[in-house]
């Protein structure tokens, strides 16, 4: 029952925020979606810390309510959100009074300036299941099958790894924090650099999946507290990679009224298989009495995903689509 709520409830969240993101901002979206996304890892950071305390002072059930109550906060945050109607008069505002106080505009100030008609947003589509008829999605989604092996999962095996090496609580506590907090900033400069246009973000998708994964088949070979340290960094790239460029990528692939329903079939995939993978990488230790092909399994996955966009070029010529890749 928590799970379900839970899963409806982040899920509605995070669905909301990407259909805003897209309405909201036309040129800038790579840097709006980084610092969107670079909020989560920093609650991550204090998370544990926190979590610690609240247990120790207050147990399970009253623990549960406080973060409840925390989370309730959102509620705010989401009234504060402007209109798309306001919030665009306020935008045609701001041009017209630089317009006006520009002396390039000297000549246009002797004469009436004329608002400019709203730009409307276009209508998203709900449950858009062409999208499945597209075979360039189907890369996203087999991309997903990989990258769900992964993510979340490496930040709850880090902590029983830790464990198992005989790590303390806090410790463990410092590693989440440090990997919540690195992440977090990887994904703003990632967004910054994408609003640069410097690369292609398919390219930088890809690159971060295969360091990403190249750092979990790492972590068990770290053996202590700095290993796992250092190992949990080379993760966070391929973490950061995914949470900062696959909604950009979404949006210029499939459009921008797309973006509910090319978002959410891929979280659904990962959701489905957030039931199947995690019993299976907690079987393998149990099987194997050692963290190895655990780690390995998640490692492989991400890379994987990471090789199922990398073929998207293959898969536009053999379909013989008109896509260009940004």
């Amino acid at each position: 029952t928590l799970g379900a709520m839970m899963g409806v409830g982040m899920c509605s969240i995070e669905t909301s925020q990407i259909v805003v993101l897209s309405e909201y901002f036309q040129n800038k979206k790579e840097i709006a979606n980084s610092i969107r996304v670079s909020g989560n890892p920093l609650g991550g950071a204090a998370l544990p810390f926190l979590l610690i305390l609240l247990f120790e002072y207050y147990g399970l059930k009253l623990t549960y309510i406080i973060l409840s109550a925390l989370f309730l906060q959102l509620s705010v945050l989401i009234f504060l959100i402007r209109p798309y109607k306001i919030q665009q008069k306020i935008v045609q505002a701001k041009r017209i009074r630089a317009a006006k106080a520009s002396m390039a505009f000297e000549e246009e100030m002797q004469q009436e300036i004329q608002p400019e008609e709203l730009p409307k947003p276009e209508k998203v589509k709900k449950f858009d299941l062409k999208l499945f008829l597209n075979p360039l999605y189907w890369s996203h989604i087999f991309m997903m099958v990989g990258y769900a092996v992964a993510l979340p999962q490496v930040q709850y095996f880090v902590p029983i790894l830790g464990k198992s090496i005989n790590l303390s609580p806090t410790q463990n506590s410092i590693i989440l924090a440090y990997q919540a907090i690195f992440d977090s900033l990887c994904r703003l400069a990632i967004g910054y650099l994408l609003n640069k246009k410097l690369f292609k973000k398919t390219h930088c998708f890809i690159a971060c999946a295969l360091v990403g994964g190249l750092g979990i088949c790492l972590i068990p070979l770290a053996g202590g507290f700095w290993g796992i340290m250092v190992t949990i960094t080379i993760f966070s790239l391929g973490s950061s990679g995914f949470f900062a460029t696959l909604i950009v990528i979404l949006i210029d692939q499939f459009g921008r009224n797309n973006s509910a329903s090319s978002f959410g079939f891929i979280r659904m995939t990962q959701g489905i298989l957030n039931f199947v993978y995690p019993p299976i990488l907690g079987l393998m230790i149990d099987v194997t009495g050692n963290f190895w092909l655990t780690f390995l399994s998640m490692g492989v996955g991400m890379a994987v995903g990471g090789l199922a966009i990398a073929l998207q070029p293959c898969v536009i010529r053999a379909a013989k689509m008109d896509v260009k890749l940004l």
